[in-house]
């Protein structure tokens, strides 16, 4: 190995060195995901009796991952709304505002949102199959 090609590969070990007793090369932050939702995010209506979605998707994604769950058992999206009164979430306890609670978990990196109870209202009301004739361009959602 010529001297200067030797030169060079000892300033590269001394910077990846340097880089590493300063912190610079492992100090990035989890990918902070938050997970917003109903009961199927919170675990209540799992059946079995089990983890809720965000315990399942954090035990998934691995350490490099941040899974903060936030699931209000019979909430809807419009309980999610900045309007929207507080909720008990169906169960004992002080009733709580899911807008501000939802915000105060920003920023992320994704949010997500699982609201099974929005289709299953659609579905009660008869308009799930509209939604999903739209969805497909069907012409026969345009005339409902």
């Amino acid at each position: 190995m010529s001297a200067s090609r030797r030169h060079r590969a000892t300033a590269a070990l001394e910077v990846a060195a340097l880089a590493l007793l300063s912190g610079v090369v492992c100090a990035r932050p989890p990918t902070r995901v938050v997970v917003l939702g109903d009961s199927i995010t919170a675990g209540i209506s799992s059946q079995p009796r089990g983890p809720g979605y965000a315990d399942l998707l954090r035990s998934q994604l691995g350490p490099e991952f941040e899974v903060v769950s936030l699931g209000c058992s019979g909430s809807t999206t419009r309980d999610w709304q900045p309007d929207a009164p507080p909720s008990t979430c169906r169960g004992p306890g002080e009733p709580i505002h899911l807008y501000a609670s939802a915000r105060a978990l920003l920023p992320a990196d994704v949010v997500t949102m699982n609201q099974q109870n929005d289709i299953d209202l659609l579905a009660q009301q008869g308009q799930y199959a509209r939604m999903w004739l739209a969805a497909e361009g069907e012409p026969a959602a345009a005339a409902s």
